[in-house]
């Protein structure tokens, strides 16, 4: 019995914390540029020549919660780091099937562990659905100067779709 309760011990205690071992895994926004390749282009932003995806694990399940997403935008010719959008964007849930979107949300740059911000990481917060159902998820480029005459100079959309839980 003591040599079970002693074995016991050894194996619970081979699970802790190793000073030899690094613990510390690389999160999304430190991958390296091989890792990037392989990331799907939720978004395609020709115009600024920009892919963007979005994380929605702590997006609202239900309707009624709130929750954030975080989006992050990349040149897919490049293949390095994160990079921010040349141009103004926004995040614009909408419900087409009922015509209306979500109360207002806030975008702000995430932060690294030093409280940095992270080119090309956001986090959308305050983001609640109102009701269960589909939703399509926008981003907009916005150019800077707006001449609907020109082509480059025209808005920049594209979406996917999200479903919400009653």
């Amino acid at each position: 019995m003591n040599a079970l309760i002693a074995l016991g011990m050894m194996v619970t205690s081979a699970c802790g914390y190793s000073p030899i071992l690094n613990h510390n895994t690389p999160n999304r926004e430190q991958q390296d540029a091989s890792a990037k390749v392989e990331k799907k282009c939720s978004f395609s932003f020709s115009k600024q020549g920009l892919c963007a995806d979005l994380d929605l694990s702590k997006a609202p399940k239900n309707s009624g919660d709130e929750g954030s997403v975080k989006v992050y935008f990349w040149n897919p010719n490049q293949a390095n780091a994160y990079v921010n959008p040349s141009v103004n964007w926004k995040f614009t849930p909408w419900m087409s099937s009922m015509g209306h979107g979500t109360s207002k949300t806030e975008i702000a740059n995430a932060k690294d562990q030093s409280g940095n911000d992270i080119p090309g990481v956001f986090v959308i917060s305050k983001l609640s659905f109102v009701m269960g159902g589909e939703w399509d998820l926008f981003i907009v480029m916005e150019p800077t100067q707006r001449d609907p005459n020109k082509e480059s100079e025209k808005r920049n959309v594209d979406k996917v779709s999200y479903l919400v839980n009653e």
